[in-house]
């Protein structure tokens, strides 16, 4: 996989315009790499990076998992704020568990209450 075509920076709109044009194939193994530009929705590419994500919701799940078993209780929020929160019941169920591991470890993820 061609690991050129991510964003190089903050402000690279024109890696995530191509990004959008690619085939769901080319994008699918890039999908770990692309949920870390949602660690600061500050940057200005992260928004266009959710809704480059929100066409791969089921592909997500398992990475998006990943990240809630890490201690970056900013990311995690970001990821529930902006990504999850747009999608539908059915696909928010499949993150159930972990999401009751979230809540159950309120003190370590106090910003995601």
């Amino acid at each position: 996989m061609n690991h050129n075509i991510l964003p190089k920076d903050k402000h690279d709109f024109k890696s995530v315009e191509g990004l959008a044009r690619l085939e769901r194939s080319m994008i699918i193994p890039l999908l770990p790499e692309l949920l870390e530009w949602l660690q600061d929705m500050n940057w200005p590419i992260a928004a266009e990076i959710v809704d480059l994500l929100s066409k791969y919701t089921s592909e997500t799940i398992p990475h998006v998992k990943a990240v809630f078993s890490q201690s970056d209780t900013g990311w995690i929020y970001n990821i529930l704020l902006y990504l999850i929160n747009e999608w539908d019941t059915d696909l928010v169920s499949r993150l159930s568990s972990s999401l009751r591991e979230l809540a159950h470890t309120v003190d370590i993820y106090e910003d995601t209450d």
